[in-house]
Order: C-alpha cells, then structure tokens, then sequence
C-alpha cells in the first residue's frame, strides 16, 4: 500500500475550477507520479486562463508537454 505522503491539486485559472479528464486532487504517493496533460486539458487550461498548481508535501520537479 502506498503511504500518501503529501497532496497535489491541479485546476484552470478561472476560479480555480475543475479541469475536464483530471481528478482535481492527488495523494502523492512515495514513489514519482505522472500527470498527462491532454489536448483536451491544455484547450482548457489555455480558454479558463492558465493552470493553477497548489498542495502540500510535494516537489515539482518537471512539467512536460507532449
């Protein structure tokens, strides 16, 4: 079982709102995690004016586009 070690929450700049095809919040668990930035998420974050991280106990280490 993974210990959740910190919390990570991913929403677009408009009101901080929910991003369409993410959980809008991630336990961090021990080991590294991914998130996939879809096309339909970047549509998103690009019309609700940005993307808005925040959380507690974690380290962002590297944002990838693809």
């Amino acid at each position: 079982q993974n210990k959740r070690i910190g919390l990570l929450n991913l929403r677009h700049g408009d009101n901080w709102g929910n991003i369409p095809g993410l959980p809008g919040q991630y336990d961090t668990p021990e080991s590294p995690m991914g998130v996939l930035l879809t096309a339909e998420v970047l549509a998103d974050i690009q019309t609700y004016n940005g993307l808005v991280i925040t959380g507690d106990g974690y380290k962002l280490t590297k944002i990838s586009l693809k």
